[in-house]
């Protein structure tokens, strides 16, 4: 049996990270239908992908879903989107599809759980809207992305990390539309370490 999987695996078509270090595929996730062509795609996290700058800013990759056969390549060709800089890199992503506005299109979920603001850290989480096009600005800024509606209330409170992790939880609210958890799991509001869910909805 171990002959025949180590046989196998040599067949099946492979994707490696851009650079040393890069740890592609610390997280991969379903995406549902980002482009709404019919097939689903899929996110690969590369948390420690460095930017020309050196920087370790992560990445998030976008697969594709097509009807032709995957071929084994670097990831460099691929689509993808990166943190800011160094203090606002790529951490968590959504683990389940969803689509925030109700467009058809399913959107991407990221934490970027080391947001600096001057010496005190906080967490931030940003919502990606899918789009038959592509993505033409790669990093993720306010300016670039605006953050997707993002207001104070979704940053984390100092040393408090909001974002840790990030998930669409279904339509919470029938309102047609994918609600959000944002996941702040060292939050001292109710007491030392106790936690907090942030449930976003209508976002």
């Amino acid at each position: 049996a171990d002959h025949y999987s180590d046989e196998l695996a040599k067949t099946l078509p492979k994707l490696y990270g851009k650079n040393a270090g890069d740890f592609l595929g610390s997280w991969v996730s379903a995406a549902g239908d980002l482009n709404n062509d019919g097939y689903d795609d899929v996110l690969l996290t590369a948390p420690t992908f460095k930017n020309k700058n050196d920087e370790s800013v992560g990445a998030v990759y976008l697969l594709y879903g097509k009807s032709s056969k995957y071929t084994s390549d670097s990831v460099g060709r691929l689509e993808y989107l990166s943190g800011q800089n160094s203090n606002i890199g790529i951490g968590d992503i959504s683990k389940t599809p969803g689509d925030a506005n109700g467009d058809g299109y399913s959107d991407i979920l990221i934490s970027g759980s080391t947001l600096e603001s001057g010496v005190n850290y906080k967490g931030i989480s940003y919502l990606i809207k899918g789009k038959a096009k592509k993505y033409t600005t790669r990093r993720i800024t306010q300016s670039s992305y605006g953050y997707y509606g993002i207001t104070d209330q979704y940053f984390g409170q100092t040393y408090q990390f909001v974002g840790d992790a990030v998930s669409f939880i279904g339509d919470v609210d029938g309102s047609g539309r994918s609600d959000v958890a944002l996941i702040d799991d060292s939050d001292d509001e109710a007491g030392y370490n106790f936690g907090k869910v942030y449930l976003i909805f209508n976002w």
